[in-house]
Protein backbone atom coordinates (compact mmCIF):
# COMPACT_ATOMS: atom_id res chain seq x y z
CA UNK A 1 0.00 0.00 0.00
CA UNK A 2 1.04 3.56 -0.53
CA UNK A 3 1.67 5.88 2.41
CA UNK A 4 -0.70 8.84 2.33
CA UNK A 5 2.02 10.97 3.92
CA UNK A 6 4.22 10.54 0.84
CA UNK A 7 1.89 9.65 -2.03
CA UNK A 8 1.62 6.65 -4.32
CA UNK A 9 4.63 7.56 -6.46
CA UNK A 10 7.15 7.27 -3.59
CA UNK A 11 8.23 3.63 -3.95
CA UNK A 12 10.43 3.79 -0.86
CA UNK A 13 7.43 4.04 1.44
CA UNK A 14 5.33 1.02 0.48
CA UNK A 15 3.97 -0.99 3.37
CA UNK A 16 1.61 -3.87 3.96
CA UNK A 17 0.27 -1.65 6.73
CA UNK A 18 0.08 1.58 4.72
CA UNK A 19 -3.06 3.66 4.68
CA UNK A 20 -3.17 4.41 0.96
CA UNK A 21 -4.15 2.55 -2.17
CA UNK A 22 -2.90 -0.95 -2.92
CA UNK A 23 0.00 -0.60 -5.34
CA UNK A 24 1.00 -4.23 -5.84
CA UNK A 25 0.60 -7.70 -4.40
CA UNK A 26 3.86 -9.58 -4.03
CA UNK A 27 4.67 -13.11 -2.92
CA UNK A 28 6.58 -13.44 0.34
CA UNK A 29 8.40 -16.22 2.13
CA UNK A 30 10.10 -16.54 5.45
CA UNK A 31 13.78 -15.89 5.87
CA UNK A 32 14.09 -19.29 7.53
CA UNK A 33 12.71 -21.04 4.43
CA UNK A 34 15.14 -19.14 2.20
CA UNK A 35 18.10 -20.04 4.46
CA UNK A 36 17.08 -23.72 4.42
CA UNK A 37 16.57 -23.81 0.65
CA UNK A 38 19.91 -22.12 -0.07
CA UNK A 39 21.77 -23.96 2.71
CA UNK A 40 23.18 -20.70 4.05
CA UNK A 41 26.04 -21.68 6.39
CA UNK A 42 26.68 -18.35 8.11
CA UNK A 43 25.24 -14.88 8.64
CA UNK A 44 27.23 -12.14 10.38
CA UNK A 45 24.91 -9.11 10.26
CA UNK A 46 21.20 -8.68 9.58
CA UNK A 47 19.60 -5.33 8.63
CA UNK A 48 15.80 -5.10 8.68
CA UNK A 49 13.70 -2.26 7.26
CA UNK A 50 10.27 -3.63 6.50
CA UNK A 51 8.00 -0.58 6.86
CA UNK A 52 6.07 -1.87 9.89
CA UNK A 53 6.43 -5.60 9.24
CA UNK A 54 9.65 -5.92 11.26
CA UNK A 55 7.98 -8.16 13.85
CA UNK A 56 6.77 -10.51 11.12
CA UNK A 57 10.21 -10.55 9.51
CA UNK A 58 11.92 -11.40 12.80
CA UNK A 59 9.28 -14.07 13.51
CA UNK A 60 10.07 -15.63 10.14
CA UNK A 61 13.79 -15.75 10.88
CA UNK A 62 13.79 -17.04 14.47
CA UNK A 63 15.37 -20.37 13.56
CA UNK A 64 18.12 -18.64 11.57
CA UNK A 65 18.85 -16.20 14.41
CA UNK A 66 19.08 -19.02 16.93
CA UNK A 67 21.03 -21.49 14.76
CA UNK A 68 23.32 -19.20 12.73
CA UNK A 69 23.78 -16.62 15.50
CA UNK A 70 24.53 -13.43 13.56
CA UNK A 71 26.57 -11.12 15.76
CA UNK A 72 24.40 -8.07 15.10
CA UNK A 73 20.81 -7.39 14.08
CA UNK A 74 20.01 -3.82 13.03
CA UNK A 75 16.33 -2.87 12.87
CA UNK A 76 14.62 0.29 11.72
CA UNK A 77 12.05 1.01 14.40
CA UNK A 78 9.50 3.61 13.37
CA UNK A 79 6.71 3.92 15.92
CA UNK A 80 4.07 5.10 13.43
CA UNK A 81 4.60 2.14 11.11
CA UNK A 82 4.71 -0.34 13.99
CA UNK A 83 1.45 1.08 15.35
CA UNK A 84 -0.17 0.58 11.94
CA UNK A 85 0.87 -3.08 12.24
CA UNK A 86 -0.51 -3.31 15.78
CA UNK A 87 2.97 -3.57 17.31
CA UNK A 88 5.34 -1.58 19.52
CA UNK A 89 9.13 -1.31 19.75
CA UNK A 90 9.04 -3.42 22.91
CA UNK A 91 7.49 -6.29 20.92
CA UNK A 92 10.59 -6.32 18.69
CA UNK A 93 12.92 -6.15 21.66
CA UNK A 94 11.10 -9.00 23.41
CA UNK A 95 11.16 -11.21 20.32
CA UNK A 96 14.85 -10.60 19.71
CA UNK A 97 15.63 -11.29 23.39
CA UNK A 98 13.92 -14.68 22.98
CA UNK A 99 16.37 -15.34 20.13
CA UNK A 100 19.42 -14.38 22.23
CA UNK A 101 19.85 -10.66 21.47
CA UNK A 102 19.83 -7.55 23.59
CA UNK A 103 19.17 -3.99 22.57
CA UNK A 104 22.30 -1.88 22.70
CA UNK A 105 22.55 1.85 23.29
CA UNK A 106 23.89 2.22 19.76
CA UNK A 107 21.66 3.62 17.03
CA UNK A 108 22.52 4.21 13.39
CA UNK A 109 20.39 6.91 11.74
CA UNK A 110 17.26 5.78 13.58
CA UNK A 111 18.12 2.09 13.36
CA UNK A 112 18.44 0.16 16.61
CA UNK A 113 21.38 -2.22 17.07
CA UNK A 114 20.84 -5.55 18.81
CA UNK A 115 23.84 -7.64 19.81
CA UNK A 116 24.09 -11.36 20.37
CA UNK A 117 24.13 -12.12 24.10
CA UNK A 118 24.80 -15.86 23.96
CA UNK A 119 27.37 -17.94 22.15
CA UNK A 120 29.66 -15.00 21.34
CA UNK A 121 32.82 -17.06 21.70
CA UNK A 122 31.66 -19.81 19.34
CA UNK A 123 32.80 -18.79 15.84
CA UNK A 124 32.05 -22.07 14.07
Amino acid sequence: RADLMFGSKDAATRSLFGDGEVIALVPVRTFDSWVAECAVPRIDIVKIDAEGAEYDVISGMRRSLIDLRPRTVIVEIESRRLAQAGRHAQDLTDLLEQCGYSRSDTTLLGNVVFRRTTGLTDFR
